[in-house]
């Protein structure tokens, strides 16, 4: 098998290991305790496995300094500490695979972990909208550059994905609005992560929405980094040109 053909299904696989795990563990109502500890648990190779797919950008990171890749950077950070957040605050609640190894209040334990996965949620979204302008020129590209000579048609397909983004967007927005939603993310009550009286669907389809929200949020903030990122690199060569 060639070497790409390997990386594209491998890069494939993993991908949709991290969607399936990430929509599965956000709701764990869905299935025993101890199913979702070791799915926890399984997400924490599988991103390990995405990190190493990724080492040779990883070597690149901190040689970035336009403002895009800064604001990239603090999206990759926000996931790590969110990450290791829920992680170890999930060890500290654990009922079957680390009961009693950390000894600290359960309560206060359950208040970090809750906060820590709505944190990693949100860091997860902002990263995936950092990507945006970049998967919509590919899929324009790849799907109608070579059919249709009409400009305005080769954006058909990105038009209609961002319309569609847009009213998800808009309902993420309505539950990222709700005062449950903030207390969350300051620790101000006690709360559970998840609603048990709403049906599964709609805990699913809330999770998803705010995913949406923040990724579409980070797609325009992404976008004027960019436009100022370029122009930065534009004055630099401009200035090495002259110099």
């Amino acid at each position: 098998m060639p070497l790409m053909l390997r990386n594209l299904l491998l890069a494939f696989v993993v991908y949709s290991l991290l969607l399936a795990g990430f929509s599965t563990i956000f709701v764990p109502h869905v299935m025993d305790i101890a199913i979702h500890e070791i799915c926890a648990i399984s997400i924490v190779a599988v991103v390990l496995a995405h990190v190493y797919l990724m080492r040779s950008f990883f070597k690149l990171v901190l040689q970035q300094r336009a403002p895009f890749f800064v604001y990239r950077n603090f999206t990759l950070l926000g996931i790590v500490i969110s990450l290791v957040a829920a992680l170890l605050s999930g060890v500290c609640i654990s009922y079957y695979l680390f009961q009693g190894l950390i000894e600290v209040d359960r309560h206060v334990a359950h208040l970090f972990h809750n906060a820590a996965t709505s944190y990693l949620l949100l860091f997860i979204g902002l990263h995936l909208g950092c990507y945006a302008s970049k998967f919509f020129a590919w899929l324009d590209n790849s799907i109608m550059s070579s059919t249709v000579r009409a400009n305005w048609l080769t954006k058909f397909p990105s038009t209609i994905i961002k319309l569609g983004l847009l009213v998800v967007a808009y309902h993420g927005a309505l539950q990222v609005c709700r005062v449950d939603y903030f207390d969350k993310l300051t620790l101000q009550q006690s709360f559970s992560i998840v609603d048990y009286d709403s049906p599964m669907a709609s805990l699913i389809i809330n999770n998803l929405a705010i995913l949406g929200f923040y990724f579409m949020l980070s797609a325009s903030v992404s976008y004027v980094l960019l436009v100022l990122s370029t122009k930065k690199e534009s004055k630099a060569r401009t200035k090495n040109a002259i110099a």
